[in-house]
């Protein structure tokens, strides 16, 4: 069985520190990730570690993840930019959805 986990770091940053998702916060912490890999018994229900790696982003992926995140910024101001156009029109100028003009 294979399970990837964060922990959780803040403070002197050691090898590996950068942002990881962690599905117990719901969203991308500074920490370190380990993967492991385990033999689990059923019968003794009990896990024993086979291997354990500590998961370090290339600066490539670094890259994709802030060139992603700054798409996603980007189109949020945009969006913010058409309701400013929006409200500065004439209420007889203003885009009416299909369902209101009746």
């Amino acid at each position: 069985m294979g399970d990837e986990v964060v922990a959780t770091k803040a403070g002197k940053p050691p090898h590996g520190l950068d942002r990881f998702f962690a599905s117990l916060y719901g969203k991308p912490v500074p920490g370190l990730a380990f993967f492991t890999l385990s033999l689990v018994s059923l019968q003794q229900r009990r896990a024993f570690p086979l291997r354990v790696e500590q998961v370090v982003r290339s600066e490539a992926e670094k890259a994709a993840s802030k060139a992603k995140a700054e798409a996603k910024k980007s189109k949020g101001r945009m969006h913010h930019v058409a309701e400013d156009v929006r409200q500065e029109l004439p209420i007889s100028r203003r885009p009416v959805s299909p369902l209101r003009q009746s």
